[in-house]
């Protein structure tokens, strides 16, 4: 694996100061610590976020958790109102 995240792959990642609360989305463009997402959902529990992104992953793209000690984040604008 090259380590580099693309379009139509897919975040895991936890909100900092929670212990069990995940934000999924699509990666629409943008590298780590500047990501455009679509398609953001969130869940309580890891292993149900890791779920919603392996099945709601475009084809065969990669699934990427950033969770407590990751050395990056994702920043996310919020959805138009």
């Amino acid at each position: 694996m090259d380590g580099k995240i693309r379009g139509g792959d897919v975040i895991v990642c936890r909100v900092n100061g929670t212990s069990d609360f995940y934000v999924v989305g699509t990666v629409v463009s943008g590298c780590v610590g500047e990501l455009s997402l679509c398609g953001v959902s969130t869940t309580v529990g890891q292993d149900a976020a890791l779920e919603r992104a392996y099945t709601g992953r475009l084809h065969e793209q990669r699934v990427w958790l950033f969770d407590g000690a990751a050395s990056a984040y994702v920043k996310t604008s919020p959805p138009p109102a």
